[in-house]
């Protein structure tokens, strides 16, 4: 696991040991590590994952880190990392909750905009009609 400095600064160590299959990022620790909690697009960050990226390569060990969607999760294999997982559990869960309540929202909103039309052309007729319908 390569998720605090000190395993950025040995990562090519690391890389050199016998035994080690892989090396993973582990990119929320990192990130706090670094004091950028969450920022996967800084420099450092971004540096830091290709001296992973290196370190894996020149040891011949397979390389892997998450991805937040379809895209970055496309663009990681094809630099070269081999262990790509598409997002967490957590994140997954969320994402799901929040899709599924926007859902709901917008068909409830859609639903409640036609019965307020309903209602509205009925009160229309029983209008002209006198009050009967």
């Amino acid at each position: 696991l390569i998720e605090s400095v000190d395993g950025i600064t040995n990562v090519d160590e690391i890389a050199a040991v016998d035994g080690v299959d892989a090396l993973w990022v582990g990119h929320l620790d990192l990130t706090a590590s670094m004091g950028i909690p969450g920022e996967f697009d800084h420099p450092d960050f971004l540096k830091a994952l290709e001296k992973t990226l290196k370190a894996g390569k020149r040891h011949n060990k397979r390389l892997g880190r998450t991805t937040a969607d379809v895209a970055s999760a496309v663009a990681v294999a094809k630099e070269g990392w081999d262990l790509v997982l598409y997002h967490g559990d957590a994140w997954l869960l969320q994402t799901a909750l929040r899709q599924g309540i926007d859902g709901i929202r917008a068909e409830m909103a859609e639903h409640s905009g036609k019965t307020e039309s309903k209602a509205k052309k009925g009160k229309a007729k029983r209008k002209k009609s006198g009050g009967r319908s």
